[in-house]
């Protein structure tokens, strides 16, 4: 997209939800910075050479934007304000151009064509903002309570090549995914329960695997190697990344800002 169409998204999903209007223009600059600061990512070329290039912003990785959604909510959390809003601009930006398409179709046939992606990315610049007020009053009151939900939408984000439907899906995106953000911010009840449940089973495995490996152990490196050693810590690891029911308790607690950590150099 053109720089005028991220700012124009960027500044209208901020406004429907009623955010500081302070921040408006600095949310709507933070979103044109993958293409000032690019980010790198290693390639491999056609002859099979690896080599650094430009991280891609029309095929998105989904993990790449929800690293950058993740940065944002926990530098919410901890009032830093400069990295919420810069991190932020980076997810905005890859959701917004993941929404357009690189391809020009013929016949059955589809292929990259910089010039169709272009033609698509100056006629954006004329087509307006959403207008449906009930469709503008459902996304500003969806309520995403869990970083697996967001996920659930990220994971949607995908090319068009119709300009209205362009815009009205990266705008919808956009709105849904910083109200997902800046609100809900108390744990909620249910799920409170649900982690303290899985984090106290979480850690009396933790402790009975850490027995029952020690004493499996001792011997065998009495007897036969001290290479062994490492098996305790082996299973404690293993244990600890199988508990998925833990696992997605403890990411929704992170979100929250309410995560104790339970032998924190596992996590």
């Amino acid at each position: 997209m053109k720089w005028e169409t991220h700012r124009r998204i960027t500044k209208f999903a901020w406004r429907k939800l009623n955010l500081p209007e302070r921040w408006t223009g600095s949310v709507a600059e933070a979103s044109l910075l993958p293409d000032r600061i690019p980010e790198k990512t290693l390639k491999v070329g056609s002859s099979g050479k690896v080599y650094e290039g430009r991280v891609p912003h029309h095929e998105p990785n989904p993990d790449l934007i929800m690293k950058h959604i993740w940065k944002a909510r926990l530098s919410l959390l901890e009032r830093d304000r400069i990295q919420f809003v810069k991190s932020l601009g980076y997810a905005l930006h890859y959701i917004q151009d993941g929404m357009v398409s690189m391809n020009k179709k013929f016949l059955l046939f589809s292929y990259k064509s910089y010039e169709a992606h272009e033609k698509i990315e100056e006629d954006l610049r004329l087509v307006p903002l959403p207008s449906n007020a009930k469709l503008i009053e459902k996304c500003t009151k969806t309520v995403i309570k869990t970083p697996q939900q967001l996920e659930r939408v990220i994971q949607k984000v995908s090319p068009r090549e119709d300009i209205e439907n362009i815009m009205l899906l990266a705008s919808v995106y956009t709105l849904v995914t910083i109200g997902a953000m800046v609100n809900g911010n108390k744990f909620p009840e249910s799920y409170k329960r649900n982690y303290l449940h899985y984090a106290d089973r979480h850690g009396k495995f933790l402790l009975a695997s850490t027995l029952i490996s020690l004493v499996i152990t001792l011997p065998l490196i009495y007897f036969s190697s001290i290479l062994f050693v490492f098996f305790p810590f082996i299973v404690i690891y293993s244990i600890h990344k199988l508990d998925f029911s833990y696992s997605r308790s403890a990411k929704i607690a992170e979100w929250y800002g309410e995560k104790k950590s339970i032998l924190k150099f596992l996590v």
